[in-house]
């Protein structure tokens, strides 16, 4: 579950299109298979955790199956004068996310992504 830190809005809206690579497509069932395809748990806890909205979303292919992941997320601030940005939640999520890189703990399938600007909410 996404963090409620909402009171003074949310920022750093983001989206992207997370695709398969190769000839042989997994077709997903539901969209959190989806995500457990593209993101390893530790990863997914990183998005949970930091996100304070985050829609996900099944896209199709150009066949019309389900073999894309779209997801928009934006994050909201803890609301403490003079934080910095690595403490609130985008830097916190940027770091998090540096670190599982660097451990090769962030993605478990491969996907190239592609940043969108048509967001789902």
């Amino acid at each position: 579950m996404t963090n409620q830190d909402n009171k003074f809005g949310t920022h750093c809206k983001r989206s992207h299109v997370l695709s398969q690579v190769g000839e042989e497509q997994l077709i997903f069932e539901d969209t959190q298979s989806a995500i457990n395809f593209f993101y390893t748990k530790d990863a997914q806890a990183v998005f949970n955790e930091c996100c304070t909205e985050l829609v996900w979303q099944l896209q199709t292919d150009h066949n019309g199956n389900k073999t894309k992941l779209k997801f928009t997320m934006a994050f909201g601030t803890k609301g403490t004068p003079g934080i910095a940005v690595a403490d609130d939640w985008a830097g916190l999520f940027n770091s998090r996310k540096d670190k599982l890189l660097d451990e090769n703990n962030w993605g478990s399938g491969y996907n190239s992504e592609l940043s969108r600007t048509d967001h789902l909410f």
